[in-house]
């Protein structure tokens, strides 16, 4: 399992991305259920509701997009990348022509 510094900040993307679609369906149905209650301090505290949600998810689109344009250089500048040691090929003999005798 590769668990790196550009697969996690892929992972917020997508969870943000998520939370993103969330808040604006949930803004939305909020904002239209407040237009069918009948009290005013009701409706009112539903519409707020929503309009509350559509703005954390225009907070999260600017979070979201401050992760994709800067937090992996950001992490990089406290976490530089590391050498990760590979295999080398072993010296093998290879088959080479032998020079042929004359008699």
């Amino acid at each position: 399992m590769s668990l790196d510094i550009h697969t996690a900040v892929q992972t917020v993307l997508v969870i943000i991305f998520v939370a993103i679609v969330l808040s604006i369906w949930q803004g939305i149905v909020a904002i239209r259920k407040a237009r069918r209650l009948p009290f005013f301090r009701m409706r009112r505290d539903q519409m707020l509701r929503g309009w509350r949600l559509l703005l954390w998810a225009i907070g999260l689109f600017l979070l979201g997009y401050f992760f994709y344009a800067q937090a992996e250089p950001l992490i990089y500048r406290f976490y530089p990348p590391t050498v990760t040691p590979t295999s080398t090929p072993t010296i093998t003999l290879t088959p080479t022509i032998s020079p042929l005798r004359s008699p």
